[in-house]
This record gives structure tokens, C-alpha cells and sequence, in this order.
């Protein structure tokens, strides 16, 4: 039976700090779950001392620290909740059964009375740790959140200096009472703060919409512009096609035909040789660069996926683009060609930009210090000094 119980308040721990964080390694895992129950088995074979159960304490913070990605911080906290819960579970199952007068001597750990102690604390753990790991979230908590760990620390304190929880029970009734006065206390101040976050959500949500909404009217604006650049450029040049052929017709001076050739060829390249790009962030950075751009005579060759960087904010995207033409514009020397080319993937979004000198790219790695979800590097490649932007989804 002991075996039982170690082994299920394990599992316990260890699903629950699951739901907050990752696995350093997955090969692991069933290995040192098998020898820290081995091991607290054996230090329960005589029954639960006072050293005892601090030993599989410290065992258990050492378990979760050794087994889970995160800061030693954020996984303590989880630690201190998974022991409050383990710590009302054992109670509640204990008061129970007192109430039914199922417990009424030491209880035996082969007995059927310890079994349905374990089976009660159980469900109870499971119960609590389910809708609290719903709640609890580093995304949906606020500073208040840590202030319950104080009170939750107090009382884990007190109960572990008890050999039997029925002690508490029968001869501490004032604890009794005082444990669970402010647990009901945690309780409502998760309830308080949940009403508070799920507002802010609400709140973060009408915000993200109303993102979207200016986003796609910047969309429509720039396909307006782009509808009407193009239609204007298809008008010029069908007009100049039909001048063309009409002058074929009446004329057999070829200098006539190069002329209107010439003329065709130059609205083309006025009109038509525009800089374009799929990404609409990057599309509105160049709207703004365009004519900086055209004075250096810079060239740009662009490749770049409707969707990439698009888990970052349209707001922080355009910041991003603006930082890397601010280079651009500055250092990069006059008849220059520039090539921004990306590609995305599951894991990562990736912009690779070509320059023609080491200081251009020198410039480049300082650039996105300020992106800390950001990372660059650079390299020469072919006599060409490359550029990546990366960022991880």
C-alpha cells in the first residue's frame, strides 16, 4: 500500500508541474521517477518520521529542479502548491473518515482503511490540482497572486512538524480551524483575481481587434494605392502600344518605331519596376523609403513570405523594418544592389539580407539589440557579407 502512495503523490507532482512547464529530457523521466518512489518507499517502511518527511521534501524540490525546464523560481512556487494541495487532501480524506468513524485507531498501511485514505486523498489532489493548473498561468497573474503563497508557506510549515495528520485533528483543533478559515480565504482571493484577469483579457482582446482593424485598413489602403498605380500604369502603356502601331502603320521611319520604344520602355520602368513586397509591414517601410531609396539608386531584389514574423506584433514589425532601412539608407553606397530575401518554417521565421561591405554588416548586429526576441548573425559568404534575422516561434 505504501507503495501505492508514494508512487501516486509522485505522479501527482509531476503531471501537475507538467502542465506549467517542459521536460529537460524526456529520456529521463521514467528513470527518475522510478528511483526517487524507490527511494521514498524505503524511507517509509518503518512509517512517516518528522526527518523523514522532510528528507522526501527536499527530495521531491530536487526531482522537480532536476526534471523541468524554467527559473528555479517559478518551479518552487509550483513545488509550494502541489504540497498545499497534498496538504488538503490528507486532511479533508482523514476528516472524513473521522466523521464515518472508519479511523478510529492507527492506521494500519496493509489495511483497506489506508487504501481508501490513499484513493480519497487522491481524488481530492487531482481535483484541486486540475482547476487550479486551469487558473494559474504565468500569463494570467498578477503580482497579488504571490502574496497567498505567505499564508500557504506558514501553514505547509506547521503541518509538517506533525507525525499524523490526525493528531491535528484530535488534539489541535484551533490549527484545525485556522488552516481551514484561511483556505477558504486562498480560495476566494483566486476567485477575486480570476474575475480580475479574465477583465484585463477581455480588455487585451478589444485591444488585439482593434490592431487588426487598423491593420486591415492599412491592407486595403496600400491595395487601393497599388489598384491604382497599376491601372494608371496598364492605361499609359496601352495607349502608347496603340500610338506605336498606329505610327507602324502610316510610317516607315524606323527612327519613329525606337522613339516610341523608348517611350514605352521608359514608363515601364517608371510605372512598373516599383518596389513591391507580399509582407504588408514591409510594404508600408518602404512606402516611407521609397524616394531615399531612388536617389541612391539602390536596387532591391525582395523575396519575402506574406506571413513571416507574423506572430509578432504588426506595431513591433514595423519598428524592426524601420531599424534595418535606417542601415540601409545610411551606409549603403549609391548604384548599390540590396537583397532581402526570407523564408518561414514551424519553428522559426528567418530574413536573410546581403550587404556589400563589412561595415554594413558590422552596423547590422548591433542593430536588434533593443528585439530581445531577436537573434542575428552574420557571415561572408562569396566576397558578400550576410545578414539573418531570426526569430523562434
Amino acid at each position: 500500500m505504501m507503495l501505492i502512495s508514494v508512487s501516486l503523490n509522485l505522479l501527482f507532482l509531476t503531471l501537475f508541474i507538467r502542465s506549467f512547464s517542459e521536460f529537460k529530457n524526456n529520456k529521463f523521466v521514467l528513470p527518475t521517477y522510478v528511483t526517487v518512489v524507490l527511494i521514498q518507499w524505503y524511507l517509509n517502511q518503518n512509517g512517516m518520521t518528522f526527518y523523514g518527511r522532510w528528507i522526501i521534501l527536499l527530495l521531491n524540490l530536487c526531482y522537480i529542479m532536476f526534471m523541468y525546464k524554467g527559473k528555479i523560481s517559478k518551479k518552487l512556487i509550483y513545488f509550494i502548491f502541489v504540497y498545499f494541495i497534498f496538504a488538503i487532501s490528507e486532511l479533508i480524506s482523514i476528516l472524513l473518515l473521522e466523521i464515518f468513524n472508519v479511523v478510529s485507531a492507527p492506521i494500519d498501511v496493509h489495511s483497506s482503511t489506508y487504501l481508501i485514505v490513499i484513493l480519497t486523498t487522491q481524488i481530492i489532489s487531482y481535483t484541486i490540482g486540475f482547476t487550479l493548473s486551469k487558473f494559474y498561468h504565468d500569463k494570467n497573474t498578477i503580482k497579488f497572486t504571490y502574496i497567498v503563497l505567505i499564508p500557504i508557506i506558514f501553514l505547509l510549515g506547521i503541518a509538517l512538524c506533525y507525525k499524523d495528520y490526525r493528531e491535528i485533528l484530535q488534539k489541535n483543533q484551533i490549527f484545525l480551524n485556522v488552516f481551514f478559515f484561511l483556505t477558504i480565504l486562498i480560495f476566494i482571493s483566486f476567485s477575486i483575481q480570476y474575475g480580475f484577469i479574465h477583465n484585463l483579457q477581455i480588455k487585451e482582446e478589444l485591444k488585439l481587434e482593434k490592431m487588426e482593424n487598423e491593420f486591415n485598413a492599412i491592407k486595403f489602403d496600400m491595395l487601393d494605392r497599388n489598384y491604382k498605380s497599376n491601372f494608371n500604369f496598364m492605361h499609359s502603356l496601352l495607349h502608347e502600344i496603340t500610338t506605336l502601331k498606329n505610327r507602324i502603320e502610316k510610317s516607315e521611319n524606323q527612327a519613329e518605331y525606337a522613339q516610341s520604344i523608348d517611350a514605352i520602355e521608359k514608363i515601364v520602368l517608371e510605372n512598373f519596376n516599383q518596389i513591391y513586397s507580399n509582407n504588408i509591414a514591409m510594404s508600408v517601410v518602404l512606402n516611407e523609403y521609397k524616394s531615399k531609396l531612388e536617389n541612391k539608386h539602390i536596387k532591391l531584389s525582395m523575396n519575402l513570405p506574406t506571413d513571416i514574423f507574423s506572430n509578432i506584433k504588426y506595431d513591433e514589425q514595423i519598428n524592426l523594418y524601420l531599424c534595418l532601412f535606417d542601415v540601409v539608407c545610411e551606409k549603403i553606397k549609391e548604384n548599390s544592389v540590396l537583397s532581402i530575401q526570407g523564408c518561414t518554417t514551424k519553428l522559426q521565421d528567418v530574413i536573410k539580407v546581403v550587404f556589400e561591405s563589412q561595415e554594413q554588416c558590422d552596423e547590422f548586429d548591433k542593430l536588434f539589440k533593443e528585439f530581445s526576441y531577436i537573434q542575428t548573425y552574420s557571415f561572408e559568404e562569396n566576397g558578400y557579407f550576410n545578414g539573418l534575422i531570426m526569430y523562434k516561434k
